[in-house]
């Protein structure tokens, strides 16, 4: 048994090269300069299993599509290239009229490209033809910025056995079909999403800011229905005040309602810092299980650098865990690099179980000069 990013197959991304159109010229009399923009794209999050995608190069001003790549054609004298290793897209784009570009992820016809995502604009010109080793961050959902989705499914009863499908996905903005994120072709054991028999631990990055509605469902690929095993009640928040939304915890049952929102854990303590916190990344506080689950932790709080002021205690409740093990600590993480460091951690274990749903006095100390 195994479980797979809910995706179109990544083939279905080796864009192996072709170029719809691009005119040669810039540069005045004499031989006529040509541009080239070259980079890769990285992409993140779910990839939608139902859009046949190509990466185009745009012209800025009118939006209009100058040169892609899709399965394997070469249709114009200038070049485009492409390949992916793993969730990486490499391109290059050659013999271009100069001017200002961005390269972008689309859907449909070539005369009618439904873009999906688009990058920053870049420009090419006589003193600077060519702008290559560029490197984007993409979602099959949108444009950034983006955040992210953790916490736990409380799962009971039987995987199916009848060849249907679970998923976990979520509903973006009220649609009312959920796309899926994690879809398992049986019990998962390993991969990002992490299962122990009872608890689906998750993870969903790359979401750009909206309203969610996540749930766990069941998919027939015979009849094409869906049922939902279980599903949040409220819907989730993604946005600029709070981008990593965690504790994002449900039941979910194979045999039908999963009844009412499972009874969970908090831990209580005081942070020591030994200064004043730099101004640029965002602050946390966190509840992380052992051995650490994939993605951001089950239960994290933002602490805000101004509260913290020069140094002292801050005091911290981390809410929604489930029974399980945890370490605390708290890291700074910087949006633009996707880069957490951590700076100091409580000394041992806290467990949360039927004994012990609220642990308190979980107080350590916090290293500010590690940051400098």
């Amino acid at each position: 048994m195994r479980s797979f990013i809910s995706t179109m197959s990544l083939a279905a991304l080796c864009l192996a090269g072709s170029a719809l159109f691009a005119g040669c010229g810039g540069g005045g009399g004499g031989v006529p300069v040509a541009g080239r923009i070259a980079g890769s794209i990285t992409i993140g999050g779910p990839v939608n299993s139902s859009a046949e995608v190509a990466v185009g190069l745009f012209q800025a001003a009118d939006n209009q599509l100058v040169a892609s790549f899709e399965a394997g054609r070469i249709t114009s004298e200038a070049v485009a290239t492409g390949s992916v290793n793993g969730r990486e897209i490499t391109y290059d784009f050659s013999g271009l009229e100069l001017g200002s570009y961005y390269t972008g992820i689309y859907s449909g016809e070539a005369a009618a490209p439904q873009i999906i995502w688009q990058g920053d604009p870049v420009v090419v010109n006589d003193g600077s033809p060519e702008s290559t080793g560029r490197q984007d961050t993409a979602s099959m959902l949108g444009n950034g910025p983006y955040g992210t989705i953790s916490g736990v499914v409380d799962v009971a009863g039987d995987w199916p056995a009848d060849g249907s499908l679970v998923f976990l996905g979520f509903d973006l903005n009220g649609s009312g079909n959920p796309a899926a994120y994690y879809v398992f072709e049986g019990m998962p054991s390993d991969g990002t999403a992490g299962f122990d028999g009872s608890k689906l631990i998750y993870n969903m990055d790359f979401l750009p800011y909206g309203s969610y509605t996540v749930g766990l469902y069941q998919y027939n690929p015979q009849t094409h229905a869906f049922m939902p095993l279980g599903e949040r009640d409220v819907a989730i928040e993604v946005g600029a005040d709070d981008p990593n939304v965690t504790n994002v915890n449900f039941p979910a049952n194979f045999a039908g309602d999963p009844g009412e929102d499972p009874t969970l854990g908090t831990i209580t303590g005081t942070v020591n810092f030994s200064g004043a916190l730099p101004s640029g990344p965002k602050y946390y506080v966190a509840a992380n299980t052992i051995p650490p689950q994939m993605g951001a932790p089950l239960s994290s709080l933002e602490l805000p650098p101004e509260d913290v002021g020069a140094g002292g205690p801050f005091g911290y409740q981390l809410d929604g865990l489930p029974d399980g093990e945890y370490t605390v600590s708290v890291f700074a993480y910087n949006f633009q690099t996707h880069q957490a460091t951590y700076f100091g951690d409580y000394d041992g274990t806290v467990i949360i179980d039927e004994q012990a749903q609220l642990v308190a006095g979980i107080d350590f100390d916090a290293d500010v000069s590690i940051l400098e």
